[in-house]
Parts: C-alpha cells; sequence; structure tokens
C-alpha cells in the first residue's frame, strides 16, 4: 500500500465570544489522501515468507486469486471533511450551558486497474 496525505487543521477558542461567559470553540480538519492498494498474487504464503505447499508438494492457490479477496491494483483519492464547534455559557461556577455541532463528508474515488481489465 502506498500512501500520500495531505492534512490540513484549524482549532480556534475564543472566551466571552459575543457576550460575557460564552465561550466558542471550533476544531477543523481537512485531508486529501492517495493511496494505492496492489494485491495482485495469487500464492498463500507461510509465516516465513514462503509459498504454502500443499500436502502432494503443490503451491497453494488462494481461494479468491489474492492474498486478501480478489485481485485488484485500487487507486483511491479521498476528500475528508470534520469540523466541531461548540458553545459553552458559564451561567454560574458551578453551572453551564452548553451546544455542540459536528460537520463530517466523505468524498472518495476508486479506480480498480484490475476490474478495468475484466471489463474490456
Amino acid at each position: 500500500m502506498n500512501l500520500l496525505a495531505n492534512v490540513f487543521s484549524l482549532n480556534y477558542n475564543k472566551k466571552d465570544f459575543l457576550i460575557k461567559n460564552l465561550d466558542f470553540s471550533i476544531i477543523s480538519v481537512y485531508s486529501h489522501r492517495n493511496d494505492m492498494v496492489n494485491d495482485t498474487v495469487k500464492w498463500n504464503y507461510n509465516w516465513n515468507g514462503e509459498k504454502a505447499i500443499g500436502l502432494y508438494g503443490e503451491p497453494i492457490l488462494s481461494v479468491f486469486g489474492a492474498q486478501q479477496g480478489a485481485p485488484t491494483m485500487n487507486h483511491q483519492k479521498l476528500n475528508i471533511f470534520n469540523t466541531r464547534a461548540g458553545l459553552t455559557y458559564n451561567i454560574s461556577k458551578n453551572h453551564k450551558i452548553l451546544a455542540n455541532g459536528m460537520f463530517y463528508t466523505v468524498d472518495r474515488n476508486d479506480k480498480d486497474e484490475m476490474l478495468a481489465r475484466i471489463d474490456s
């Protein structure tokens, strides 16, 4: 698996935001990732990294054609955005009111070169 990621974050806190005793905080994270998952090996391997051998001396094939399932050469592009914001109003030393919200979105695009070969 190859991975390239760019991650940007913003943290902001403000006491007495619009009025006295009202605090505001926000945490936002955006990441752009490019992944490559390459799984095309059809043989099973033992813990020593050698091909697993069956009872009659022949190498054992994986059930689905690759180590983790069907063969794949999958390029993934992911854009992930997550933000959390909160307001806290301090009524007194021991009492406060909280309001929090969260937004999360993922945009994922996969292109599997092995599927393109099967489809054509």
